[in-house]
């Protein structure tokens, strides 16, 4: 980190404490006070997004006040229940604080209208963060955008065989 002199781990430790007494998260003010406190002068936007993007959490940003920020709508509009029924790799990625993955997979552009690259098994693959389930490994197309789809058909199917109790 180039603008703070301490730990990723202690400033995200600083920025949940903040967050935790005040009830909001305001980058800029999270900023003043730690300068202020740190006898540090002005407060530059590099500053501010270096802060963003180390305390970068669901806890964070879900409490932030800056209305434009891509991440802070993100962590609102996700729920626990979109994370638990994601493919094993979004989940992984999630857990692992890897958001943009988990943004690139629940929805495909981003703010100014810029295209994303869809993600595949393969990059997750690469990634180390694939860990297939019985639903992954029915899939025909290694694709993760397919993993819903195909859970719902392995659902359907397991109640067809359920009621009939013949093999498929």
């Amino acid at each position: 980190m180039m603008y703070w002199l301490i730990p990723r781990e202690k400033l995200l430790v600083s920025a949940l404490a903040f967050a935790g007494k005040t009830g909001f998260f305001n980058p800029s003010l999270f900023s003043e006070v730690y300068f202020f406190l740190h006898n540090q002068d002005r407060i530059h936007r590099k500053l501010i997004k270096e802060l963003c993007d180390s305390v970068r959490s669901p806890d964070v940003c879900r409490v932030c006040t800056i209305s434009q920020c891509l991440w802070s709508s993100f962590f609102r509009d996700i729920r626990r229940l979109h994370v638990e029924r994601a493919p094993p790799c979004i989940r992984n990625a999630y857990f692992r604080r890897k958001f943009e993955l988990v943004l690139r997979y629940f929805s495909f552009t981003f703010p100014l209208g810029k295209k994303v690259k869809e993600l595949t098994c393969r990059e997750m693959i690469r990634r180390k963060l694939c860990s297939p389930d019985n639903v992954c490994k029915s899939m025909e197309k290694k694709e993760v955008t397919i993993y819903p789809l195909t859970r719902i058909k392995m659902k359907i199917r397991d109640v067809i065989t359920e009621k009939t109790d013949i093999k498929i």
